[in-house]
């Protein structure tokens, strides 16, 4: 594997499909706003509880917020 190769392989964030093992490719902002994700290998439909899973959200969302100040605050030192 080329050192390019290793690096968009590492940028990817997501998990493995619990099916297939194949690679489910999402953001925390997307897993914010969506529902269901789907595995692009085999198809399942993974749908999100969001009751169930209320402090992962809010979890999620805190880092969501962090990651957009920090990307505020490093553009302010550019201009």
């Amino acid at each position: 594997m080329t050192n390019d190769n290793h690096n968009r392989q590492t940028a990817r964030t997501g998990f493995p499909c619990p099916n297939c093992q194949g690679f489910i490719e999402t953001t925390a902002v997307n897993l914010l706003i969506t529902r269901s994700l789907f595995c692009p290998s085999c198809g399942l439909r993974l749908d999100i509880d969001v009751a169930n899973s209320r402090r992962a959200f809010d979890a999620l969302r805190k880092i969501n917020e962090a990651q957009r100040n920090l990307e505020e605050k490093s553009k302010f030192g550019t201009n």
